[in-house]
């Protein structure tokens, strides 16, 4: 529905006129304009008969013919009755209007019409849409912020995995005795073959987990000739203290657990 809003009062010369608004922008009647040019009641209307022909509906002026809508927009008669039609001058039309006033008095209240009347309603639209924007923005921002903080958080850890791995990987130095798999470790534990290899596979990766964490990305290196992970004997140890003695024992425990099941299910 069409939207006028009448309530507010801008002062123009010594007329004050009511501010009102036709589908987002501001207008003013014939009447409005004969008023504060201080012409004869009638006057714009007869220019405007003249040169509708020049004019563009919808664009410099608006012909509402609808009573419920001439109504609606406030234009009705003490009696209840409507005007036949109402005639709305956009800032365009009203401009192409004003041509033939010449007067001394035309200029002051073109200027004074057109700078606090018709241009305000602009200005503030054009910062309505740059505070939407701000506010748009500070919701995007705000929804795509943990997301950030994820991706940043993650990349850092790997930077930091990528720079330990880079100070103890040494491609021209000599196979260190001090460096071995981890199946190598179980084995000197003497963990019975038997899966094993999917025990080799847990306590690689926490191990190597374990130590770039501690910041002993150096006691972590790959083998030049099979490309395995190599650990040393320290980093190891230090692994086994913190949890790896208790890995390695639910390992064992969940084996023998298997093996009971299986053999009491024979009989």
């Amino acid at each position: 529905m069409s939207n006028i809003n009448s309530i507010k009062i801008v002062n123009v010369g010594e007329i004050s006129l009511p501010i009102t608004e036709y589908k987002k922008q501001r207008v003013i009647t014939l009447n409005m304009m004969d008023e504060v040019h201080q012409r004869v009641d009638g006057t714009a209307r007869r220019n405007f008969n003249k040169n509708k022909s020049r004019l563009i509906a919808g664009e410099d002026y608006f012909d509402i013919r609808q009573a419920n809508e001439i109504r609606t927009l406030g234009f009705a008669r003490n009696d209840g009755s409507v005007p036949e039609k109402i005639i709305l001058l956009t800032e365009t039309g009203y401009l192409m209007l004003v041509k033939s006033f010449t007067d001394e008095l035309a200029w002051k209240v073109q200027r004074e019409l057109v700078s606090h009347y018709f241009r305000v309603q602009q200005e503030a639209m054009v910062t309505s849409s740059n505070q939407l924007g701000g506010i748009v923005k500070g919701i995007v921002n705000k929804s795509l912020l943990p997301i950030k903080e994820q991706f940043e958080t993650q990349i850092k850890a790997l930077c930091e995995e990528i720079r330990f791995l880079k100070s103890s990987y040494d491609p021209s130095g000599a196979f260190v005795t001090d460096y071995k798999p981890i199946v190598e470790f179980l084995k000197d534990m003497k963990i019975p073959q038997k899966g094993r290899r999917r025990l080799v596979y847990k306590c690689t990766h926490r191990c190597r987990r374990y130590l770039l964490s501690v910041g002993k990305g150096n006691l972590v290196r790959p083998s030049r000739e099979t490309g395995r992970w190599l650990y040393h004997v320290d980093g190891v140890n230090e692994w086994l203290k913190y949890e790896g003695h208790a890995v390695i024992a639910f390992h064992m425990d969940k084996l023998i657990g298997q093996g009971r099941l299986q053999l009491v299910s024979q009989f």
